[in-house]
């Protein structure tokens, strides 16, 4: 029988207020569905949770090397997850990505990228397996 997830996403700091929180925010939350979908049906993503967990994701940065003409953005990524259902257990998970040579003039585009980048191998590493105990 497969897990239900769902997930609740933040931001705290981001180097540009140009940035939408809104943008970043559904670029977590396809990058959570997208991970999810890879699991074949033993983690499905829904909006409420009866059985299975609840991940609290938080971009808890989006610097970059240079706030007027960035050429290397780095976003740092927290989950933790909450289990519903069965066992009351949980974890915690972070994680990061840097990248260099990035258009300046493309900022939204490549926030979204490195937000998939990091949340994305965070999600296959340590998520997931810990999801799927």
């Amino acid at each position: 029988m497969p897990k239900d997830v769902s997930a609740k996403c933040e931001v705290k700091a981001v180097f540009d207020k140009t940035l939408k929180v809104d943008v970043l925010k559904k670029q977590m939350l396809k990058t959570i569905e997208t991970q999810l979908d890879k699991t074949k049906g033993e983690l499905v993503f829904t909006d409420k949770v009866k059985t299975g967990y609840v991940l609290t994701v938080t971009l808890v940065s989006l610097t970059a090397d240079d706030d007027k003409e960035p050429d290397e953005l780095e976003a740092k990524l927290t989950v933790a997850g909450i289990a519903f259902g069965g066992t009351a257990t949980g974890f915690n998970a972070s994680g990061s990505s840097k990248v260099k040579g990035i258009n300046p003039k493309k900022l939204e585009e490549e926030a979204k990228f490195i937000i998939d980048d990091a949340l994305g191998k965070l999600m296959a590493k340590q998520v997931i397996p810990a999801m799927l105990k």
